[in-house]
């Protein structure tokens, strides 16, 4: 685990924040507890964030929560013994053990390796349901970065892939599980066709940096690349087209950032 940026202090202080950073934290929060069913009684929190979701839910009267998490320096913060460190694709804990597993905002995380070795453990876990809450049809080529020192290219937010419809029915296909509940919510997402994404980087080095750390060379001091006069007039007309397309498309059109789906298994 210790070549994984999730299991690195860095990106703990970077993006892992101990309570909700903003309103739509909150939103989620109260979407993925609301979600939870009446006769889920032993839950296990799968990537535990920065623990506010497992805190809420060791709330709830008769509630028995567990989690993992790749970062020591996450489960050293939550000083809790039902949590510990362990990795998706290997869950520490018996068949059909939890009433409930909850997976947020771990799918897009997933390394295409170990991704469909990591949906099986969920389920294998899983004795009757299992929550999934993630970005909802996320562009993954943006925003991103450019390692000045590897020089390779990455979400800033470590989003591998898109989680949609499409992938949550290959996954869980209805002959294992039934949806009980799927919802799509949070702000709705600027229009940024990839197309012109793709070309504003290539023609314009347009790449953001804040926050960002390299999930190939760890490096934490990434830097904008340098841009010569046409690049730079090529940046600005692609946020010129950005920000246009954004305001002409109408608002319906526009898809909610993040999807919550509930599944029930077929015994």
């Amino acid at each position: 685990m210790g070549d994984n940026i999730y299991s690195r202090k860095e990106w703990v202080e970077r993006f892992v924040h101990p309570s909700p950073a903003d309103s739509f934290d909150e939103e989620r929060l109260r979407n993925i507890v609301g979600a939870i069913p009446e006769d889920a009684r032993a839950i296990l929190d799968v990537g535990l964030g920065g623990g506010f979701i497992f805190g809420e839910l060791k709330r709830k009267n008769g509630v028995r929560c567990f989690g993992i998490d790749l970062s020591p320096e996450l489960v050293g913060r939550l000083k809790d013994p039902r949590v510990c460190v362990a990795d998706a694709k290997n869950i520490p804990f018996k068949d059909r053990q939890f009433d409930l597993v909850l997976a947020a905002d771990i799918l897009e995380h997933l390394k295409d390796e170990y991704f469909d070795e990591s949906v099986s453990e969920l389920k294998r876990v899983s004795r009757k349901y299992i929550l999934i809450n993630s970005p909802f049809k996320d562009a993954i080529d943006w925003p991103v970065a450019l390692c000045n020192k590897c020089n390779r290219e990455f979400n800033v937010y470590g989003h591998i892939r898109a989680v949609n419809e499409k992938l949550i029915n290959r996954l869980f296909p209805k002959a294992e599980f039934d949806i009980v509940n799927m919802k799509v919510f949070g702000k709705r997402r600027d229009a940024r066709p990839s197309a012109v994404v793709r070309a504003a980087r290539k023609l314009g080095k347009v790449y953001s940096a804040e926050g960002a750390l390299c999930p190939y060379c760890f490096n934490d001091s990434i830097e904008r690349p340098s841009r010569n006069a046409i690049e730079a007039c090529f940046g600005k007309v692609s946020a010129a087209i950005f920000f246009l397309m954004d305001r002409l498309t109408p608002s319906i059109l526009k898809q909610g950032s993040e999807i919550s789906v509930l599944l029930r298994k077929r015994l």
